[in-house]
């Protein structure tokens, strides 16, 4: 849980650094749907695309499907202030294996690239040394001394894909949407109270 944090927060400095620079107010899209709207609209389009609705905790909308070819998928759908889609998270099935894990990562960051473009930043190192056996990975990654993630900017906007520890157990691949416009709607008026 560290490292989706860490990956969010590098995420978010990232697109607060773009977001002055970008001049572009286009939403981003997420599976095919624009992030421009309010969440029970985006969540409908969502279940339209086959998702099934499994929960809301506090305000986050949890569903699970098919993402990307795989399946069992939780999609966390993240509202702002004003209700509107601020980003979207994405957890692919947990893995004990660092095989697949692995091959879970490359898979959706070469399909990442091949959508987007090349990365802004990819981190793939671990804490100290590299382990020479999958189980030795697999306790860094649940250690959270794994350090795989890659961030794109696609017209200010971010998406991210990394490697996370889970449950203590598991590891698992999971991504982050963060549309700008809706994003900054919460921080503009954090911004304005300086």
């Amino acid at each position: 849980m560290k490292k989706v944090l860490l990956v969010l927060f590098s995420a978010v400095l990232l697109l607060s650094n773009t977001n002055l620079q970008a001049q572009n107010n286009e939403h981003l899209k997420f599976m095919g749907i624009s992030m421009d709207m309010n969440v029970n609209s985006f969540v409908a389009k969502l279940k339209q695309k086959g998702l099934k609705y499994v929960k809301k905790m506090d305000e986050t909308i949890i569903l699970n499907g098919k993402f990307a070819g795989n399946d069992n998928c939780n999609i966390y759908v993240f509202p702002n202030s004003e209700n509107k889609v601020k980003n979207c998270g994405v957890f692919l099935d947990y893995r004990d294996d660092w095989r697949y894990l692995y091959t879970d990562y490359i898979t959706i960051k070469e399909m990442l690239i091949k959508k987007y473009g090349e990365p802004i930043k990819e981190t793939e190192e671990w804490d100290g040394y590299e382990p020479s056996t999958d189980y030795g990975k697999m306790s860094a990654v649940r250690n959270g001394k794994c350090r795989y993630s890659t961030l794109f900017d696609i017209k200010g906007n971010i998406v991210a894909v990394s490697i996370s520890g889970v449950l203590d157990l598991y590891g698992g691949v999971n991504l982050n949407y963060i549309d700008k416009i809706n994003y900054n709607l919460d921080n503009k008026s954090n911004i304005e109270d300086l």
